[in-house]
């Protein structure tokens, strides 16, 4: 499982700020940290689609609504 902690180093933020971003809390975030972000998990949804993982749950990480806006 890919979790928050995964995503923040990927990128060299804190998982507060992976959170946050997720979460639409990102007044204080740069956009460039916001795009690193959204980037990362953009490849992960690729990753994961590419392994044909059906029923693999991601667990505290996504929502449907930002999943949809990212993996769109």
């Amino acid at each position: 499982m890919v979790t928050i902690r995964d995503i923040a180093q990927a990128t060299g933020v804190s998982a507060t700020t992976v959170s946050n971003v997720i979460h639409g809390r990102n007044k204080r975030v740069s956009a460039e940290t916001i795009q690193s972000i959204n980037d990362a998990i953009k490849e992960l949804v690729a990753f994961l689609q590419n392994w044909n993982m059906d029923g693999l749950f991601f667990t505290g990480i996504f929502k449907d609504k930002f999943f949809d806006s990212v993996a769109g």
